[in-house]
């Protein structure tokens, strides 16, 4: 908790990230109706919206997934800016705001919004290193990670690509092949021929999507760019243009 306080009072200022205003310890029990001396408050925005997870199955337009990717990536490039890794990046940690006049969801790119920094750490200089995987949401991680090997703010990007994919695909993304068709396994094992098979079904041969994703989970991992994710918010930016063109 002291963690996520610290962690959320140093977020940047910008609009794909929770905005932070205050906390409050409830010493003697009287705020609220939880009556537990000792309770800590944590304020923030309050964001009307579904976890991304929840947008999963449903198809949605190019174009509206080009958009949160846009988003997403924004935001993480403003916590990559001050070298603040999230380290916990999953489709209940990212939330897509509804529209005040129809409650659908909201298809620009401010409609994303990163939360829940408890894990994230800011590193005195952004360079890899070695994390357990005990922490954090395995289906989403990189082939070093799961090998606990390196770490920095590339692996949020891969992170982020596979919720993007997730979205594309309308399939989710699983670390236990048990789970049988209602998932795809390519990160335990690390299988090649899995994961590109994955992203040629965002979207079909040569689509936009399966270019956005392909970039990062198709990339060789050993050549791991310097400021990833404002390449990554370049190329949906790109992406999304080329489409309207």
């Amino acid at each position: 908790m002291v963690r996520e306080l610290a962690n959320l009072a140093k977020l940047p200022s910008n609009t794909n990230l929770v905005r932070y205003f205050h906390c409050h310890l409830d010493e003697d029990g009287t705020t609220g109706g939880f009556r537990q001396p000792g309770r800590l408050y944590i304020v923030t925005e309050f964001i009307n919206g579904d976890q991304l997870c929840s947008a999963v199955g449903t198809k949605h337009a190019t174009e509206t997934i080009l958009g949160w990717a846009e988003g997403l990536f924004n935001g993480l490039a403003a916590m990559h800016a001050i070298s603040m890794w999230h380290r916990d990046l999953h489709g209940g940690n990212v939330l897509i705001e509804r529209t005040p006049a129809s409650s659908a969801l909201a298809t620009g790119t401010d409609a994303i919004k990163v939360l829940d920094v408890g894990m994230a750490r800011i590193q005195e200089e952004n360079v890899p290193r070695a994390i357990s995987i005990q922490g954090g949401a395995q289906s989403y991680f990189s082939r070093s990670r799961r090998a606990a090997q390196t770490f920095d703010d590339y692996d949020d990007v891969w992170a982020a690509a596979c919720l993007l994919a997730e979205l594309s695909a309308r399939a989710t993304i699983q670390h236990e092949s048990t789970f049988g068709d209602a998932g795809v396994d390519f990160s335990m094992d690390f299988k090649d021929a899995e994961r590109a098979a994955f992203v040629r079904r965002c979207g079909g041969s040569g689509s936009r999507l399966q270019e956005l994703v392909g970039a990062v989970l198709l990339h060789p991992e050993a050549d791991r760019d310097c400021k990833r994710a404002e390449q990554m918010k370049a190329l949906a930016w790109s992406l999304a243009r080329r489409g309207r063109s």
